[in-house]
């Protein structure tokens, strides 16, 4: 037998785990340097200061905080998983573009190169 489990935060909440929806995780790029660029640098700062908010507020445990996210944002959970080792138990990547080198012009807004 098989159990459903619900997307919805009211669920989990209702089940004692605190949840922070979709926080601005803004990746920019100043001058002439690309978003890309700079772009781990900028995503592990922005989750960093995320899970340090909810830490400080005293809603969350540091040693379980689980990241999720679907297409650009499974991406994002991978890049997490890999470079932020010890901020998140765990991680749910739904869908994911993972192997960038299948959109060499880029990814929905973004632009790049070839190679």
């Amino acid at each position: 037998r098989f159990m459903r489990i619900s997307r919805s935060p009211l669920y989990w909440l209702a089940r004692g785990y605190a949840i922070l929806d979709a926080p601005s995780m803004p990746i920019i790029g100043e001058g002439e340097a690309e978003p890309n660029d700079t772009f781990v640098e900028q995503l592990v700062a922005s989750a960093k200061a995320a899970v340090d908010y909810v830490v400080a507020r005293g809603v969350a445990d540091p040693a379980k905080i689980c990241v999720g996210g679907h297409s650009y944002g499974a991406f994002m959970v991978a890049n997490l998983l890999c470079h932020a080792p010890g901020l998140f138990c765990c991680g749910i990547a739904r869908s994911g573009a993972y192997n960038r080198t299948f959109t060499p012009f880029g990814f929905q807004a973004e632009e790049r190169t070839l190679w």
